[in-house]
């Protein structure tokens, strides 16, 4: 499916293309042809078990074509399985939420422009970059890597409300109370890399500080053979680590004159994501501040606005064509590094009934 639907997108493209001031980003002749194409599918195969007996099976309210299996007798549509399966709302919606996202209108914004609730607008915003954030930094990085850490202050936007046994010191902001105990906010530290070739990873590994162990854990896992030069912030941990890894090194300044650790290669430094994560705090600051626990979706956001061209294209493309990721159950499970802890069992069961 998820090939098809990337041919039909591709057809689509007509739709994203315009940028002049002057053009309708909702023009209805092409969002009712991108709606059209991507509905109409000429699939012959079983998506739970490839079989290639299948009839239609009429349709969905929303006008999409369902077909039944005659091997396994289970009923899907094209959207099966996709991020856009279950959804109620028409496809011509989703094309134009993205369209919200690329112009960068609010949650609000988007809301009243669409109709639909502030709450399905945020869940939608969160849904699309979960399932974005698959199909960006998939890429091993090589070369010279350059390598940074961005400090952001934990946040918890959104948690006052659904938790009244939390609150934020009003005479000190840096701590919050919950419980009756009272907590200090630490920083979510965020690797941030980028190789020769431009490919970029960028994710929360820790709390307070990247220790040597997330280092092994998250970056060796990212890195190449042939990659030549690690450019990182001056700190020993990244001595050991290319040491233990036999990459070289270069720091910006030396870390122990004393010992004779001087590790700087003249031209070889990591300003560029020293800048780009700058950028980065610069961009989270015009949403009015972001819960840690999404910081990894907008840093998919941020990714796609520094590497893609075409946004709403990309964006849309992505998000369709990749696996279903985050489901309105499971927004008060996701943690600081993007990860929704998911009850297995419970997973095992849904899968059951629903199949």
């Amino acid at each position: 499916m998820n090939e098809e639907l990337l041919t039909l997108i591709r057809k689509m493209k007509d739709t994203f293309k315009k940028e002049n001031k002057g053009y309708d980003i909702f023009d209805t002749e092409n969002i009712m042809e991108g709606k059209n194409r991507l509905c109409h599918s000429d699939r012959k195969e079983c998506h739970y078990c490839a079989g290639d007996k299948i009839n239609k099976n009429g349709k969905t309210k929303q006008g999409r074509q369902r077909y039944i299996c005659k091997e396994c007798g289970k009923s899907f549509s094209d959207m099966t399985g996709s991020p856009l399966s279950y959804t109620k709302k028409p496809i011509d919606k989703w094309i134009k939420y993205t369209l919200c996202i690329k112009e960068g209108f609010s949650l609000r914004k988007i809301s009243e422009i669409l109709d639909i609730n502030l709450t399905t607008s945020f869940h939608w915003r969160h849904k699309i970059l979960s399932v974005a954030g698959t199909k960006i930094m998939n890429k091993k990085l090589s070369g010279t890597i350059e390598v940074d850490e961005v400090g952001i202050k934990e946040s918890f936007k959104g948690n006052h409300n659904l938790n009244k046994k939390f609150s934020i010191l009003k005479s000190d902001k840096d701590k919050y109370k919950q419980n009756n105990e009272v907590f200090e906010r630490e920083k979510i530290m965020i690797l941030n890399c980028k190789d020769t070739n431009d490919n970029n990873f960028m994710k929360p590994v820790a709390k307070r500080n990247i220790k040597l162990e997330s280092l092994e854990k998250f970056l060796k896992p990212i890195i190449k053979e042939d990659c030549s030069c690690l450019a990182t912030p001056s700190n020993y941990k990244y001595y050991y680590f290319t040491k233990a890894h036999g990459l070289k090194l270069s720091m910006h300044r030396a870390i122990n004159l004393f010992k004779g650790i001087t590790t700087n290669i003249p031209g070889i430094d990591n300003k560029i994501v020293t800048q780009r994560g700058k950028a980065f705090k610069l961009f989270l600051r015009s949403f009015h501040n972001v819960a840690s626990k999404y910081l990894g979706f907008y840093i998919n956001w941020f990714v796609m606005f520094i590497v893609e061209d075409n946004q709403g294209l990309s964006l849309f493309r992505k998000f369709v064509t990749g696996k279903k990721q985050l489901r309105v159950e499971d927004f008060n499970k996701v943690n600081f590094r993007g990860e929704i802890l998911r009850n297995k069992r419970a997973d095992e069961r849904l899968v059951f009934k629903t199949s």
